[in-house]
């Protein structure tokens, strides 16, 4: 979502700074998560449909013909060791760091992302009660996987790669014989890939600090951002544009579905917003999504994606999110 990374900086005040930041984004990405949450199972325009446990099936609305998503029931005792499309029941007493390094895990295991394969071995074999459940629990939704990856280089090749791993024998031998941990969500069908060697490498320096260089993007591009003058250089949707005090939303110019908008804080520095904008902004994506469904009542499907800054694929550094609205399915979904 950001490109905002620490260490960096080198001084305390960037280090503070950046600390502040990230806390900054870290809870408004915490709101956004529960925000769309909210979005998906409570909007007023996805109504309830019944429940099918056929696996995978589509439910149809009969008042207008969209296939909608269901909303999950809660597991019940009935339910216990069954596989179903359902959630489990909430639960509080599940074990904190601590308490699950302490009860569910050989002594001295390795908890790191590299260790993961390993001490995955040693959880499957305890035998405490809430340890089981809770690795079954993990191991229903996640797939880990080890891999190794072997490589060969000629000579002349070998002091650019020196270089890049800070010309540690250690981290040099290790390339040959390269280990790879592969995470698959089964029901998501998402892969998150993990090499440690590459965290292991030397970070150069950068000549410009963080603070400085996000300090001198946000001025040069302030004379010449479109959402600084958004009543004449965004366009609108056909069904118009909705605005508030901090906030506006216009049709994206090249768009990706029949209702996509941008939804704009109206101020123009990309980090230092602050809670009452971000909320305003969330809010008016919400008004936005009741108005296009008004619009078009078979679209039924809500997605937003927020990049913040240059370096996560964002092409306006001005703050804004994009939302969807889709009649057949989520956006990326097939």
């Amino acid at each position: 979502m950001t490109e905002m990374r620490t260490g960096a900086g080198g001084a305390g005040g960037l280090a503070r700074t950046c600390v502040r930041r990230q806390y900054q984004i870290l809870t408004a990405a915490c709101v956004l998560g529960v925000f769309i949450v909210y979005l998906v199972y409570h909007n007023d325009y996805v109504r309830d449909p019944i429940w099918s446990h056929a696996q995978g099936a589509r439910i149809r609305n009969n008042s207008n013909r969209t296939s909608i998503p269901p909303r999950l029931r809660p597991m019940t005792g009935s339910d216990h060791g069954k596989w179903m499309d359902v959630w489990p029941e909430f639960s509080v007493h599940l074990l904190n760091h601590a308490g699950f390094k302490e009860t569910c895990l050989p002594k001295d295991t390795e908890l790191s992302i590299a260790g993961i394969p390993e001490f995955m071995k040693g959880w499957a074999k305890v035998a405490d009660k809430k340890c089981k459940d809770l690795y079954d629990r993990f191991t229903s939704i996640y797939i880990v996987e080890k891999r190794f990856g072997n490589v060969k280089m000629p000579k002349p090749f070998e002091p650019k790669v020196r270089g890049w791993l800070g010309n540690k024998e250690e981290l040099f031998n290790e390339l040959f014989h390269q280990e790879i941990i592969h995470m698959v969500n089964t029901y998501t069908r998402e892969t998150t890939v993990f090499n440690p060697l590459r965290d292991k490498r030397p970070v150069t320096k950068p000549k410009e600090s963080e603070e400085d260089y996000i300090k001198r993007i946000t001025e040069e591009s302030r004379d010449t951002c479109d959402f600084c003058r958004f009543q004449n250089f965004t366009a609108e949707h056909t069904f118009g544009r909705l605005e508030t005090k901090l906030s506006f939303t216009a049709s994206n110019i090249f768009k990706l579905d029949t209702l996509h908008a941008v939804v704009t804080m109206k101020d123009h520095d990309p980090i230092s917003w602050n809670f009452e904008q971000f909320m305003d902004m969330m809010q008016l994506t919400v008004k936005w999504l009741e108005k296009a469904h008004t619009n078009d009542p078979s679209a039924v499907y809500p997605a937003i994606i927020w990049d913040l800054l240059p370096k996560s694929g964002s092409s306006q550094l001005h703050p804004h999110d994009q939302v969807f609205l889709s009649p057949n399915r989520y956006q990326g979904e097939s």
